[in-house]
């Protein structure tokens, strides 16, 4: 009796240990051909989410052709309770040890998207709203009401870290921001499945806050800014003035000068700016007359806010200007300017580079474009 008993014992361990090295095999084993494909697999694993529905999902997805088994094994591994949610893009040709290591990498699926130097709030905030798979927390947000959403949804350390940096100091008045324009930085952007918006946006405040401060820490003596906030203004005016890169400093130059000895700005994409929904494209002679907070024909100095996002270049051209007395310029129409230091060299720069168009447009170009009049 003994000795069956041992030969059944043995047997039986035998057969543990055949299944075992089977096992160990499988999950080193790639699919077979009518589980695998050249089609990609996205697979989303809600938080929360038990081993055996995650091996359900992979099975769904014709990545895994035994879902018991490979939740069994990666219970008896101790990767269980290690799998992190998100979405997974997977190629079909992973092993079952492959799919448990991904999901305990967190290797999730990165989506990305780019804001550009030049745009407003408004446009950037738009292109976030209809980003794929991130989750729009911030309607009815515009550059008044964003930073009070923005502490709605942040964590308070964070929000509190953000509003409390030093360079973001001259945009408060009496501890209340005046407005989020500008005050996110151009760049690309990446975010998972499911990411909200405002995460997203504080990333880029900051992110605006921390070039912000290199170069207001770095700036040009005897600048005419009573804070980084202005100059992060001056810096989105830069932005749209101008053409080609080579200019971007003498036209910082520019406007620096005329802040220096009181001279208004005199520049159409303030004026543009301040008209919101109501400018049509066509700028007219009465736009420039018409007063708005934004109208640098009629009002002296820099606007209440930045008026575009200005890029790492136009923030450097801010704080660090070219040298010169240059007051004036003129497109040339090749996207270059052509700069003048009297009213009179302007003037003849006008004729010279403006005669090909039509008078009325001669004559509206004269008067408008950071040239002066």
């Amino acid at each position: 009796m003994l000795k069956w008993l041992s030969i059944l014992t043995f047997c039986a361990l035998l057969a543990v240990g055949a299944m075992g090295a089977w096992v160990w095999t499988w999950l080193d084993a790639k699919p077979t051909s009518s589980a695998s494909s050249t089609t990609q697999r996205l697979v989303t694993i809600p938080r929360g989410s038990s081993t055996k529905s995650i091996s359900r999902l992979l099975a769904d997805a014709e990545l895994i052709e035994h879902p018991q088994l490979w939740a069994s094994s990666a219970r008896a591994l101790n990767l269980s309770q290690a799998f992190r949610a998100g979405e997974y893009a997977f190629a079909g040709d992973e092993s079952p040890r492959e799919l448990m290591l991904r999901l305990v990498a967190g290797e999730v699926t990165a989506y990305q998207v780019g804001l550009v130097e030049g745009w407003t709030l408004q446009q950037a905030l738009k292109l976030l709203q209809s980003a794929p798979k991130l989750n729009w927390d911030l309607e009815g947000a515009d550059s008044e009401s964003l930073f009070g959403l923005l502490q709605q949804r942040l964590p308070v350390e964070r929000y509190q870290a953000l509003s409390g940096a030093e360079v973001f100091a001259g945009a408060l008045v009496d501890e209340v921001a005046v407005g989020a324009e500008g005050w996110l930085f151009p760049d690309t952007y990446s975010y998972t499945a499911g990411s909200n918006a405002s995460d997203l946006v504080a990333r880029a405040w900051q992110q605006m806050q921390t070039e912000l401060s290199k170069v207001w820490q770095s700036r040009s003596p005897k600048l005419p800014y009573a804070n980084a906030a202005e100059l992060l203004t001056m810096a989105s005016i830069v932005e749209k003035e101008t053409g080609q890169a080579a200019d971007r400093e003498i036209i910082a130059q520019v406007f620096v000068r005329r802040l220096q000895i009181g001279m208004r700005l005199q520049t159409d994409p303030t004026v543009i700016y301040g008209l919101g929904a109501a400018f049509d494209g066509d700028l007219k002679r009465i736009h420039l007359r018409t007063d708005t907070p934004y109208n640098s024909y009629t009002r002296h100095g820099l606007p209440p806010t930045a008026i575009a996002l200005p890029g790492s270049a136009a923030l450097e051209a801010a704080a660090h200007p070219a040298a010169g007395e240059f007051l004036y310029f003129v497109a040339r129409g090749d996207g270059s300017s052509q700069f003048s230091k009297t009213l009179a060299e302007h003037d003849a720069a006008v004729q010279r580079y403006q005669r090909r168009a039509k008078p009325k447009a001669a004559a509206k170009n004269a008067a408008t474009s950071g040239q002066g009049n």
